[in-house]
């Protein structure tokens, strides 16, 4: 298992901007190594479609779920 791996396997990691760019690799980057991630963006669309994404890369792994919230100002 690689340091990182062992580090933050198991860990919570909210990202803000994760739909896409640098906050979607960051995103991606915490589920490959074992971590939860709550994915916030002001597009709705682009985070609930990395969410599920990243629900289906690593369902076999253990238990996952995603969930899209719209909130207004």
């Amino acid at each position: 298992m690689r340091e990182a791996q062992k580090q933050f396997a198991g860990g919570v990691l909210a990202v803000t901007g994760g739909g896409s760019g640098v906050g979607e690799g960051l995103a991606r980057y915490a589920a490959s190594l074992g971590m939860a991630v709550a994915i916030a963006d002001i597009d709705l669309d682009a985070a609930t479609t990395v969410a599920d994404e990243l629900v289906r890369a690593v369902r076999g792994r253990r238990p996952t779920s995603s969930a899209s919230t719209r909130c207004s100002p």
